[in-house]
């Protein structure tokens, strides 16, 4: 598992990420080196499993002392080592984001609730604004986003990154951060895994009207590997993958490059 796949699923977890089941994962200590992650607080339940019926309890504080209430077991005090959670530093993950494509009209605080505006930027065909909201799984999710949503003034265009889901939303695109940057775990950099107008959708006017010359094909081979069922999850991994097919399919025309590959990848995903 990559680092921007292990912040997205602590993203996810929301506040119900342990700190104690995430230390042996590779990769979870330079994320918190970094500055993305960070150990605060309590969890707000565990599993209690020491009972005949595992069950999940909710993590309460009496007498000064940590633990949860087991039918069987009653009161189980547990060591706050062992009930410690993980933060996901969003301001920090955000300012990011934006430094990285250049983005304008920040916030340093969330528009609404979870979610937050990460930026917006000229393109030409009106404006293009960026927005996080960390998952997209269900009707609520939907729901907080879209009145979120109602609150900014119009843009032409709209982007919405998430950790995780891809349910559609009125009126703008949305994109997994895996499929929009890399995190190098060594640095804590990130660096654009896709381009931005392609993944809002926004027409890419060519000197002359040069029409792109790679698209239509890699589009062909990524929409071919879906349907033979050998499409990888992973967005460097495939593109890898297509680019080979590519030279086997034309080997005697030009090569698209690795980004110009993924680019295309990451659209098809979006509006697959």
């Amino acid at each position: 598992m990559s680092a921007i796949e292990l912040l997205c699923e602590v993203i996810a977890c929301g506040s119900k990420a342990p700190a104690n089941a995430l230390r042996s994962r590779a990769l979870y200590g330079q994320l918190v080196e970094h500055g993305y992650l960070r150990e605060t607080g309590v969890v707000a339940s565990v599993v209690c499993e020491d009972c005949e019926q595992p069950h999940d309890a909710e993590v309460v504080n009496v007498a000064e002392q940590y633990g949860h209430f087991c039918p069987e077991l009653g009161f189980v005090n547990l060591p706050q080592e062992n009930i410690r959670g993980v933060a996901v530093d969003l301001p920090k993950l955000v300012e990011r984001l934006a430094d990285l494509f250049g983005l304008k009209r920040r916030r340093s605080k969330p528009v609404h609730g979870p979610t937050w505006r990460i930026g917006s930027m000229a393109t030409g065909q009106g404006d293009l604004t960026v927005y996080w909201h960390p998952r997209l799984r269900d009707e609520d999710d939907a729901h907080a986003i879209e009145d979120a949503l109602l609150r900014e003034v119009n843009s032409s265009w709209r982007l919405i990154v998430t950790a995780e889901g891809s349910l559609p939303i009125r009126k703008a695109k949305t994109v997994r951060l895996p499929d929009l940057v890399d995190l190098d775990s060594a640095s804590g950099n990130l660096s654009t895994a896709a381009d931005l107008f392609a993944l809002a959708d926004i027409p890419v006017r060519t000197a002359a009207g040069r029409p792109d010359q790679y698209g239509e094909k890699v589009l062909a081979l990524a929409e071919s590997r879906v349907a033979r069922g050998c499409s990888l999850s992973g967005r460097n991994q495939e593109a890898l993958a297509i680019l080979e097919e590519y030279k086997l399919k034309w080997p005697n025309e030009p090569v698209p490059s690795i980004p110009t590959v993924k680019r295309h990848l990451s659209a098809f995903r979006v509006g697959s």
